[in-house]
């Protein structure tokens, strides 16, 4: 019995260590990260522009930019809805300085 419940608390809190968190979940709903995911899916990776693959620099820049990225097709819809998010970050920090 003392097994059972040893084994039930770890899968418990297995399981909650894989759980979503709020600023995981509100990140999986940001425009921007529709983006990174295309990206990423796509072969881009961190730290990859040595090879031509990196992240930011070969991918998501010049979709938010307007250019096409071979392999990678993002809405332009959430390409506006995450330069719209940039801009708006941009401004409340701006003010804030």
């Amino acid at each position: 019995m003392k097994n059972l419940i040893a084994l039930s608390v770890f899968l418990f809190a297995v399981s909650a260590s894989w759980a979503e968190t709020p600023e995981e979940a509100n990140w999986n709903k940001h425009p921007c990260a529709k983006i990174y995911k295309a990206c990423h899916k796509g072969g881009f990776i961190k730290g990859g522009h040595q090879e031509g693959k990196g992240l930011v620099i070969n991918c998501m820049k010049p979709l938010m930019e307007g250019k096409t990225v071979p392999g990678v097709t993002v809405d332009a819809a959430v390409i506006k809805a995450c330069q719209e998010k940039k801009a708006d970050w941009k401004e409340k920090h701006k003010q804030g300085a």
